[in-house]
């Protein structure tokens, strides 16, 4: 009942705004992900990064299956969503845009 040793995809996440489509620098990035049905104690669960100038962050070694994908950054609003990475030989490319918080008067 264990999961078979998958191997690892290549994941590049670009962070831009949603109006605009400039690159947002210095986000927080975080994806966590879960192999199989069960947790590995001598795995990583968890990987967190931040994005360069350019809105770009990489992650050399993911395994594939279901990833929940959070964005933290300043002035924008948080974003998280489940994002499903099939077994491939390409590096996986994600473009997440960021909105604006709405003002409160």
């Amino acid at each position: 009942m264990w999961a078979e040793e998958a191997k690892p995809v290549a994941l590049e996440i670009k962070v831009i705004a949603a109006e605009g489509g400039e690159p947002i620098d210095n986000a927080s990035v975080y994806v966590k992900f879960k192999e199989g049905r069960w947790y590995w104690k001598d795995k990583r669960r968890e990987w967190h990064a931040k994005t360069n100038r350019e809105g770009l962050v990489q992650f050399p070694a993911v395994p594939p299956g279901k990833l929940l994908i959070q964005v933290v950054a300043t002035g924008w609003k948080t974003f998280g969503e489940y994002y499903e990475v099939g077994e491939t030989t390409e590096k996986k490319v994600i473009e997440i845009k960021m909105k604006r918080p709405r003002r409160w008067y």
